[in-house]
């Protein structure tokens, strides 16, 4: 699991180089507002995975959180 979770991250790591480089960005100016990142889909390559990462952690968390309480009972 956690060599999946540490391929997981890097992958993140990789894409979010590339969300970076998209034309607009690192010349000052721009357009930064909310709908500029969830709109272009430089970003959203990097949006999606971290969605998905943040749902299985807190659905592992949720499972670890029930198991406790099942062992105290």
């Amino acid at each position: 699991m956690a060599k999946r979770a540490a391929a997981i991250g890097l992958s993140c790591l990789a894409l979010a180089s590339s969300a970076a480089a998209h034309p607009g960005h690192g010349r000052g100016g721009g357009d930064f507002s909310a709908m500029h990142y969830l709109g272009e889909p430089m970003h959203l390559q990097f949006a999606v995975p971290v969605l998905v990462l943040v749902a299985l952690f807190g659905a592992h968390a949720v499972r670890m959180l029930r198991s406790r309480r099942r062992d105290r009972a």
